[in-house]
């Protein structure tokens, strides 16, 4: 193995070992999890100091895509990407360690909390002595543990009974969602100033670059679902994936996923350049708009492909077709993240 093609084989090794996992993974949501934490795959992208596989962020998006192309409610990205970047991020020490060792406890699971209530909580989450206080929607659940930003603190709080509560609703991907509000909740370990701050940025870049990942891999799958489809549907005498009509819309499917890739792979190496410069954040705010983008493309253009949404709502497409709806805006509309393109466009020149 050369030293060029070395990384390259070793992504496409990772690809193809999570994407056997995720298709024969049976069990409980916790026992998959727990597999899935003894591949080591929430660590994939950290040193190997630090228990990881050292593949970067490149790695994070090899195994998010495969989570997507699965159609897996596994929350790898708030629950493994997201966490392990940030403590990759800290400074070494007793929060760092303590992070670490519950990434690897298959009992455990830490969301990161990237969408705080800023209406609700007097415009952000509070942090008063060794109690946080505050409301962020759309957290992972289940998760034993949550990493928030509060008061320009990064905290740790364990989730269970008392202070720390969660109202929990479906997501249109299989996943299940909170609302998590915590009342002077203690917390297990902060980080303040600019450490705990670059820590939360460096989570939340993996998080917004797990999840473009993710949505790349439902379009990716959810296109080739339409294009086996449309070789064996018949229509006055021959298939449909014949007509022209039928063939332009394919196409366009094809350059929508192959322009969001294009863009996760830029997004990813800037990543791994710094995660908190200002370009890896127009990258992957780029990314994230060619995702969502492309989320709705495909997706309506495979339920037109499919004969209407009659035809697709209790098919495989039209699951995948619920996923890629209920994802695509996740981390800001296509317009949110192109707006914050254009504010960060020149740290690109």
């Amino acid at each position: 193995m050369s030293e060029n093609n070395g990384p390259a084989q070793l992504l496409a090794m990772v690809e193809s070992s999570v994407g056997q996992f995720l298709a024969a993974a049976c069990g409980t949501e916790d026992e998959v999890w727990a597999e899935a934490v003894a591949l080591g795959l929430p660590l994939v992208a950290l040193s190997e100091e630090l228990g990881g596989s050292g593949l970067g962020a490149a790695g994070t998006v090899c195994i998010a895509r495969q989570f997507g192309r699965a159609r897996s409610a596994q929350p790898y990205g708030p629950c493994g990407a997201a966490p392990a970047a940030v403590a990759g991020a800290l400074p070494p020490g007793p929060f760092a360690d303590a992070l670490l060792a519950l990434l690897g406890d298959g009992t455990a699971r830490v969301a990161f909390a990237a969408h705080a209530d800023r209406e609700n909580t007097d415009g952000e989450a509070a942090l008063a002595g060794n109690g946080v206080s505050g409301r962020w929607h759309h957290v992972a659940h289940p998760a034993s543990h949550a990493l928030v930003l509060a008061g320009g603190a990064l905290c740790l709080v364990t989730l269970g009974e008392g202070p720390a509560t969660r109202s929990t609703r479906p997501g249109l991907d299989g996943s299940t969602l909170a609302t998590l509000t915590l009342a002077a909740a203690p917390v297990l370990f902060v980080a303040k100033g600019p450490a705990g701050v670059r820590a939360f940025a460096a989570g939340l870049a993996a998080a917004r670059l797990a999840h473009a990942a993710r949505l790349a891999g439902l379009a990716e799958r959810a296109f080739a679902i339409t294009q086996d489809y449309i070789k064996t549907r018949v229509q006055f005498g021959q298939a449909i994936g014949s007509f022209q009509a039928i063939q332009h819309r394919s196409v366009d499917q094809l350059i929508a996923n192959a322009l969001t890739n294009a863009a996760i792979s830029a997004a990813a190496e800037a990543c791994d350049a710094d995660p908190q410069a200002p370009a890896a954040e127009a990258q992957i705010a780029a990314a994230l708009a060619r995702a969502a983008t492309g989320a709705a493309l495909v997706a309506r253009e495979s339920v037109q492909m499919h004969g209407g949404i009659g035809f697709t709502a209790e098919a495989e497409i039209g699951r995948y077709v619920r996923a890629l709806t209920g994802l695509a805006n996740f981390h800001g509309t296509a317009r949110d993240n192109r707006r914050a393109f254009a504010r960060l466009e020149d740290a690109l020149r």
